[in-house]
């Protein structure tokens, strides 16, 4: 297990190499729909699940599973997995394939977008919350002043810009953790 510090955040990056032993994939199919009176609307979901076995060198077999990422696998090729976890996520979530034979590297952005949008859920909600708290300190001090007429604005362009503060560490915590398990992958 390597342990990484990007933006001041602690993770984990676990490696496992092995052997394809076996794998299945399969699709899901959820079908929705809605409407009256002649207009009808009718909404379908896709969800593909891979789902691959590997021997280690020491005969350990683990199991894996990704949702909605095409890897391109066969039984027998050999493969590195990175997953990445934190203290809150002990277990994990695939963010990275290397297969050995083909020689590609594979980075599933989605999770980790999703891994990193919850780092800063929490900031977002609190940055928002002290802006208010601020905010209902200024309007009482400057109450009768030119300030006060502002003071609804100030809330709500406090608000965009806490959430907008938010959405680019988003980003850039995204983009050093495929950077970085990039890296480890292909020095692999």
């Amino acid at each position: 297990m390597k342990s990484q510090t990007i933006q001041n955040k602690h993770y984990f990056i676990e490696i496992y190499s092995g052997t394809v032993t076996d794998f299945s994939q399969r699709s899901e199919t959820h079908v929705s729909g809605s409407g009256s009176e002649g207009s009808v609307e009718i909404n379908s979901q896709v969800t593909n699940h891979l789902r691959f076995f590997l021997v280690d060198e020491n005969g350990v077999e683990k199991d894996f599973q990704v949702t909605d990422w095409d890897i391109p696998i066969r039984v027998g090729h050999k493969l590195t997995i990175s997953k990445l976890s934190n203290k809150r996520n002990v277990g994990g979530v695939v963010v990275g394939v290397k297969n050995l034979n083909t020689e590609q590297i594979y980075i599933n952005n989605k999770v980790i977008n999703h891994f990193s949008e919850t780092k800063y859920g929490v900031f977002r909600i609190l940055s928002g919350f002290l802006f208010i708290l601020i905010l209902v300190y200024m309007v009482g001090t400057f109450e009768g002043t030119w300030i006060e007429p502002f003071a609804p604005y100030l809330f709500g362009w406090g608000c965009v810009i806490s959430f907008v503060y938010g959405f680019i560490q988003d980003i850039r915590l995204s983009s050093k953790i495929e950077k970085s398990l990039y890296s480890i992958l292909s020095n692999i």
